[in-house]
């Protein structure tokens, strides 16, 4: 008898043990849902980490993309998920910091319903103008501004995106008086600068390549806080504007309430993704800067941009 119960106890240790040693992770089928269409930016992101995360694993990764409403439907839809990290989202920062200050009625409210796991891409911006303009500089676009008043407008994809943002500040803090023209995509801004229909514009790096090499615009400052390696002749605005930089940013978060070893393991093993030579290369290629900052560095970025776009957007009366 007394051999039995202590076999019973051994078995009980050994039961209770088990039952706190956390699950394998991934568990299976990884989904990870990207608020944009197939092919644009944060898509291409996604889908390239995603393919060396699945390898690192050995499990299938899904990509979903749900498009609309500036990927603040994606964001709802992840939000809503079992939060055992089975789920993932890829956000850019419309979703997180400036989307919730424009749209009253989200299902979703960032800080509260997401865990930060780690902020990978940064997206910076290339500023240009019609190269018959006498502009090769951030300077010489503000006397020509200047000299110039009503007359200079520069383009964006749309109202409240990065680009739109972007020259608002600009105009903000160091008083760039250029009238806001919105189009439905950066294709147009650029096509239209090119064509001379409007003198300015600032989008992604990774979408004005064919513009500069063809000559049809005229690149005068990146936003990311180095110059880039494909554009290394073409200053960053901080070197005239001390301390100015923007852009959009890539990251992934998670349901809130996974378990934090998960969202410690994810994030290391998206940091060594991120940190491989072949990964580097393909996203500098393009004019995306790899950062691959930790869940701490990533919230508090995140609550640093919330605060000052939600203060940008409500002086422009963007609220929706």
């Amino acid at each position: 008898m007394k051999r039995l119960t202590t076999a019973i106890f051994a078995s009980l240790i050994c039961v209770s043990a088990s039952a706190q040693q956390p699950a394998p992770y991934p568990n299976g089928v990884v989904k990870a849902i990207v608020g944009y269409p197939a092919g644009q930016t944060t898509d291409l992101i996604a889908r390239t980490i995603a393919e060396k995360l699945s390898q690192r694993w050995n499990v299938p990764i899904v990509v979903e993309n749900i498009a609309g409403a500036g990927s603040t439907i994606a964001a709802g839809a992840a939000s809503k998920a079992k939060p055992d990290g089975q789920t993932i989202l890829f956000t850019a920062n419309a979703a997180i910091v400036t989307g919730p200050h424009i749209y009253k009625k989200l299902n979703y409210k960032p800080f509260e319903d997401f865990d930060f796991v780690n902020l990978s891409i940064w997206v910076p911006y290339v500023c240009f103008v019609n190269p018959s303009l006498p502009i090769k500089d951030m300077v010489s676009l503000k006397k020509y501004v200047d000299q110039n008043p009503g007359k200079v407008s520069y383009g964006s994809p749309g109202i409240a995106t990065m680009s739109h943002l972007t020259m608002e500040r600009l105009k903000a803090e160091h008083g760039y008086d250029v009238l806001h023209v919105p189009y439905k995509g950066s294709a147009a801004v650029l096509t239209d600068v090119a064509s001379g229909n409007l003198q300015f514009g600032c989008e992604p790096a990774s979408v004005v390549g064919p513009f500069i090499q063809s000559g049809r615009i005229r690149p005068i400052a990146v936003t990311s806080e180095k110059r880039l390696i494909n554009f290394p002749e073409v200053p960053t605005i901080s070197e005239t504007l001390k301390g100015f930089t923007s852009g959009a940013w890539v990251g992934v978060v998670v349901p809130k309430g996974v378990p934090k070893e998960i969202v410690n393991k994810l994030s290391a093993d998206l940091d060594s993704v991120l940190r491989q030579q072949d990964v580097k290369d393909r996203f500098e290629k393009i004019g995306l800067v790899v950062v691959s900052a930790n869940p701490e560095a990533f919230t508090q970025l995140a609550k640093e941009d919330d605060k000052s776009y939600g203060q940008l957007i409500k002086n422009l009366n963007l609220q929706q």
